[in-house]
This record gives structure tokens, C-alpha cells and sequence, in this order.
């Protein structure tokens, strides 16, 4: 005899997936960044370095061999900015999702403590803090010592607040940025101008 099935099951459709849940006050932590460290020479997943007074830094160190260095005072004054693009997980939900970054720097304030002298990060659709989808979040001042002390490194976790309107799920699988900068001495914050050693690491 023959068995045959009826009806034929290749033509039925595939049922879908049930729902992810999630029992309540479970925390999922994602790393997002490729690169947390500075150790590729050149750097392959960070960007920004080699202008505006950022580069790789041997001298001063968290962990392993380099640092980044982002001065406001090199040869001449400057607004330093580095980044690294990341992609947004499909998952994330406005109402629950949190955006953190965890990090270490030190400061050398090349004599001078300047606390008007600050670094920010934001999160943005591009390569600039025009295009941010979070608040600025400070991450240092020029408040430190002369030279940075090698045992002055300082672990710093902010968590960004977005803006108002802001949805995370209209950026679900989307390209976006992670952005430091600095802009003291374009706004004449320093009276004469700025002058930090930044180091961030890890």
C-alpha cells in the first residue's frame, strides 16, 4: 500500500515563532562596541585619530601597551573628537533599554587645573554632535595633575538620556555612533584657550 499525507505539508505555512518574553527584572547586557581598547596600530574600528590633537599614546596606559591621547593643547590649540560605529541590536525597546559606556582616563591638566575645560559623549546618527539622539554626557574636565599619574586612572560609566521625541526602536539594526568631543576652545571656554592632556583606555 501507499502512504501518502494529506494535505501536503510543503505547501502549509510556517507557523510563526512565539514572542520573546523576558521574566521581569532580568537585566541582558550587550556589548555593542567592537573595540574597546587602543591597541591596534593603526587603530582599525576607531576613527577621529591622527587630527584635531588625537593619537595613540605609549606613555601613559590603563592596560596594555596604548592609550588614547586627545589634547585641547598640542602645537596649537585644539577641539578633539574621536568615535567608533556601532550597530543598534533589533530588540531594543524605549521603555526598558539602556544606553551605558563604561571607560577609564586620566588627565594631565599641563599645569593648570581648567574645569571649563570638559569632554562629552553622545549617541548620533553620524560623525557629529549636530546629529545626536542622546543628551551630551560629560565624561572629564581639565581637573587633574601635571603629568598624569600613572596610577590616577579613574573607571567612568555614564548612561545617556535621549532626546525628547526619540524612539530607540527607529533604530533597531541601524549604523549609529559613538561620540567624544570636545569643543572648550572654539567656545572660548578657557578665556585664552585650553590646554588637557585627555587619556581614555578599555
Amino acid at each position: 500500500d501507499n502512504f501518502s499525507v494529506f494535505p501536503d505539508p510543503s505547501g502549509c505555512p510556517t507557523p510563526p515563532e512565539p514572542a520573546q518574553e523576558f521574566p521581569p527584572g532580568l537585566q541582558v547586557c550587550t556589548e555593542l562596541l567592537i573595540d574597546r581598547s587602543f591597541e591596534t596600530t593603526p587603530p582599525v574600528d576607531w576613527a577621529g585619530l591622527g587630527a584635531n590633537g588625537v593619537a595613540q599614546d605609549t606613555t601613559q596606559k590603563n592596560s596594555g601597551n596604548r592609550s588614547l591621547r586627545a589634547s585641547t593643547l598640542g602645537g596649537a590649540p585644539e577641539n578633539p573628537r574621536f568615535w567608533q560605529r556601532f550597530t543598534m541590536p533589533s530588540w531594543i525597546l524605549s521603555s526598558t533599554t539602556t544606553l551605558d559606556v563604561s571607560f577609564y582616563r586620566n588627565i594631565d591638566n599641563q599645569g593648570t587645573n581648567q574645569a571649563s575645560d570638559q569632554f562629552f559623549a553622545v549617541i548620533a546618527t553620524s560623525p557629529n554632535q549636530a546629529d545626536a539622539i542622546t543628551d551630551p554626557a560629560l565624561v572629564g574636565t581639565g581637573v587633574g595633575s601635571s603629568p598624569a599619574d600613572p596610577n590616577g586612572w579613574v573607571q567612568q560609566t555614564i548612561r545617556f538620556t535621549l532626546l525628547a521625541g526619540v524612539n530607540l526602536e527607529d533604530y533597531a539594526e541601524q549604523p549609529l555612533y559613538l561620540y567624544f568631543y570636545n569643543n572648550s576652545n572654539s567656545a572660548g571656554a578657557c578665556g585664552g584657550f585650553c590646554a588637557t592632556h585627555y587619556y581614555f583606555d578599555d
